[in-house]
């Protein structure tokens, strides 16, 4: 199976997340700017249908700046690739529509269009491209999703590549003013320019292979050597072990579990806790595990 996501440029400037199930039984779709974000929810659940074939179903994210629709679709069936182009085509012809009735415009030229799956899969297809409006949007191998960088084969090296790119950069600054700080103060200006870009979105590197995520480890190693001063060659796990802080994946690890655990107990987001299910009473060893993920 292959996932068809095309990104809407919406500018607004809060960055909350919107899930369109919990919207669309509610009524109030008022206020600024949750009025016309949820508006569009609506608008988009009930008139994203294709133009022919069978309907598939949208997968619809809403952000205050950016808005998402996604499907999934066999390449191995060429009537299943042209109803899926033919959906997202007519969803955004929907968009356009909505939104000059409204008095607004969509940028043609910023919708990213990309397909996602692996490579064997990806040589299958016979369309690479889609029209919004006036433009033909060709699909894109690499974009960025909330800061999150992605690849047309998922394999992370577009997300990894960015995270060390500016976390390089702003080490390079930080080893220059070393000298002006105090121990304390080094390791916060650190821990709020490094150690926050390795953990932003760390959990897309759930599964990933290690040689990924090996540029990460030196980014990290890199940071610890600049906050003790210790030397290129030292072994860097009683370092580590010292400042108290998780390798790379170990992090990803922690933050899964983190997430796992807080998502049956109602303290994380909606669109993650809606995914998962607790089963209480006894549990035997040859009973199933508790926590069930559909």
């Amino acid at each position: 199976m292959l996932l068809l996501r095309i990104f809407f440029p919406v500018e607004h400037r809060d960055l909350s997340y919107f899930n369109i199930s919990k919207f669309y039984n509610n009524n109030s779709f008022n206020g600024w700017p949750y009025g016309p974000i949820c508006t569009m929810c609506k608008f988009l659940w009930k008139s994203c249908t294709p133009k022919n074939g069978p309907t598939q179903i949208l997968y619809s994210h809403f952000y205050a700046d950016d808005s998402q629709v996604a499907l999934t679709f066999s390449p191995d069936i060429l009537v299943d690739q042209i109803n899926a182009f033919d959906q997202i085509e007519s969803c955004a012809d929907s968009v356009r529509q909505w939104m000059f009735q409204n008095k607004l415009k969509l940028n043609d030229h910023k919708t990213v269009f990309m397909v996602l799956g692996n490579k064997p899969q990806t040589k299958k297809l016979v369309f690479d491209s889609v029209v919004i409006g006036d433009s033909y949007i060709e699909s894109s191998a690499k974009c960025v999703n909330l800061g999150a960088g992605f690849d047309s084969n998922m394999t992370m090296k577009h997300y990894v590549n960015l995270v060390c790119k500016s976390g390089y950069y702003h080490l390079r600054n930080i080893s220059r003013i070393k000298t002006c700080l105090n121990t304390q103060a080094l390791e916060t200006v650190i821990h709020a320019f490094i150690s926050s870009r390795l953990d932003y979105c760390n959990a897309l590197l759930a599964g990933v292979s290690d040689c990924v995520k090996q540029k990460m480890r030196y980014l990290q190693n890199s940071a610890a050597r600049v906050l003790t001063g210790s030397r290129k060659f030292e072994h860097i796990t009683p370092i580590l072990r010292d400042l108290h802080w998780l390798p790379v994946t170990s992090r990803v690890d922690f933050k899964i579990l983190l997430l796992t655990y807080k998502a049956p107990h109602g303290k994380a987001p909606l669109y993650l806790s809606d995914m998962l299910s607790y089963k209480e009473g006894r549990q035997s060893r040859s009973t199933p595990q508790p926590l069930v993920c559909p």
